[in-house]
């Protein structure tokens, strides 16, 4: 697979298969991958919580905002859950570098994810206190990020933005996930 095939198919998936557990091992792993990328001057501030017994998933499921695109009826239930987390955590009051930090982090994990066959999402509407309680987070520290973890259980694909323009995502009779992308002429910015 080319980089350029990694990065397509690194689509986020809201729907996961059961049958298929991840341990430790394999979550340290890609933290690992995070750990070893670029952080802003060089600072490391962000910690890494991984969830993955099921009695902590089924514990953390209900307090993420998963798939807020989609109606109720079509969000995960427990058949379809994620199979493990990595909950990226950073001191309170991060720094612009920070964020960037986290956002390196997050894609890293979801392009090594893909590359295990694996599938990522990535969520950012949750629960923070709660989240923060379950974890045990110090109090200096606060949870920012979410990723969601399995094999994926939906075939994601890319497509233009629709006749009226929307990026809104969608499926298809099928079960197709299309999600729109703007064309690289509408995103680059030529100054001369």
């Amino acid at each position: 697979m080319t980089f350029a095939e990694l990065v397509a198919t690194s689509r986020t998936c809201r729907y996961f298969k059961n049958s298929v557990h991840l341990t430790e091992g394999i979550l340290s792993d890609l933290v690992n991958m995070a750990h070893l990328s670029p952080s802003a001057r060089n600072l490391q501030p962000l910690r890494y919580a991984l969830v993955v017994s099921p009695e902590a998933r089924n514990e953390l499921f209900p307090l993420l905002n998963m798939a807020g695109g989609r109606s109720a009826e079509e969000r995960a239930d427990e058949s379809r859950q994620p199979a493990g987390y990595i909950v990226i955590v950073a001191p309170r009051g991060l720094n612009d570098f920070g964020l960037m930090d986290i956002g390196i982090a997050a894609q890293t994990v979801n392009l090594a994810a893909r590359t295990a066959g694996l599938a990522c999402c990535m969520i950012g509407a949750f629960n923070k206190p709660a989240v923060d309680k379950f974890l045990g987070v110090p109090e200096a520290m606060e949870s920012r990020l979410v990723l969601a973890l399995g094999a994926p259980s939906e075939d994601c694909r890319l497509t233009g933005p629709s006749a009226d323009g929307s990026l809104s995502y969608y499926n298809d009779a099928e079960g197709v996930h299309w999600v729109p992308k703007l064309t690289l002429n509408d995103v680059i910015m030529l100054v001369k």
